[in-house]
């Protein structure tokens, strides 16, 4: 495990999952998220190779409502498109799986 607590794994990197910084804005908050892992200006982030648990999801969509007074729906269609997957029931709470080609 590196220094940023991430380690290799199947198919790509586990990684700790950051935690949210508040924010006013829905969306910087995500992409603070995905800037913390690695994520950089010029990049696209491919959103179906970056895994988290269910829980966590719902935990951070919880977030971003109450940090940004932003209506439960707006926040949920914005995870529907840019929000981390839920797919991989291998990845544990308090984890992000950022697959192989998670950046193009």
């Amino acid at each position: 495990m590196d220094e940023k607590g991430s380690e290799e794994c199947v198919e790509g990197t586990m990684m700790e999952l950051p935690e949210l910084e508040k924010n006013e804005s829905p969306y910087e908050m995500l992409t603070d998220f995905y800037r913390t892992l690695g994520w950089y200006e010029g990049k696209d982030v491919d959103v179906t190779r970056v895994k988290v648990h269910k829980e966590d999801d719902i935990e951070m969509m919880k977030k971003i409502i109450q940090y940004t007074n932003t209506p439960k729906k707006k926040v949920m269609y914005m995870f529907l498109r840019y929000g981390p997957s839920v797919a991989d029931p291998n990845v544990p709470r308090g984890k992000v799986k950022l697959k192989d080609g998670w950046l193009v």
